[in-house]
């Protein structure tokens, strides 16, 4: 691999990332109107989960499970594609992985919108499901299953994705796919680092009711 074909699939992946079709959607609906803030109250509690995330889950909250639907397939196709195309055409190195993985990039940070995107789920997805189907079908399951198992559903979806560093390393062996799985996952944590620590104050808020006025 060249730096310029490196370049090449970096750049390609992070533009193509980077389109927001949430926004799209939404200045569609709701002309005039700036990107909604998702608000989601915890369960039994009067207390409001707030995020400024510009994915479909936001979408699915504002607009409706139709699009949010709609919003979801196309962050998965956005990277889908890409990270397919390069495998396909570039064939005997790991374009197809700096491609995918800076598409993730940009749905996080997309450069048309001051880099303020989405969390990366639906792309990680899009991108894992050229780089292992088998795995990521498998993964993704096991994760949810075991998250409500031990009864930490808050983080039943993130499980799969973690699952598949130590899925990779024993599968393939191959440092350059596991230094790839852990770079998604840690880039996956940053992006929800602000969600991850919301929760945790609420969930203390919900257990412990009189120290919301203190934090108000």
């Amino acid at each position: 691999m060249s730096l310029l074909s490196l370049f090449f699939a970096a750049v390609t992946g992070y533009l193509l990332g980077s389109i927001s079709l949430s926004r799209l959607i939404s200045y569609w609906k709701k002309p005039g109107e700036t990107f909604p803030m998702m608000r989601v109250k915890l369960p039994g509690t009067d207390i409001d989960f707030i995020s400024d995330s510009s994915g479909a889950t936001t979408i699915f909250y504002t607009l409706g499970p139709k699009w949010g639907g709609i919003t979801a397939l196309f962050d998965i196709l956005k990277t889908l594609l890409p990270t397919l195309a390069f495998r396909l055409f570039f064939p005997g190195n790991y374009l197809y992985l700096v491609v995918g993985l800076f598409s993730i990039i940009g749905d996080c940070y997309p450069i048309y919108h001051r880099y303020k995107g989405g969390r990366g789920a639906s792309t990680i997805s899009g991108v894992l499901l050229v780089v292992d189907f088998t795995g990521t079908i498998m993964m993704g399951p096991l994760g949810l299953f075991l998250g409500f198992v031990t009864e930490h559903v808050s983080t039943a979806r993130w499980l799969g994705r973690v699952l598949m560093i130590p899925y990779f390393w024993i599968t393939y062996n191959n440092a350059w796919l596991v230094i790839f799985i852990i770079l998604v996952n840690l880039l996956f944590f940053i992006s929800m680092s602000d969600e991850i620590k919301q929760m945790y104050i609420l969930k203390k808020m919900a257990y412990y009711p009189s120290q919301i006025s203190s934090l108000s």
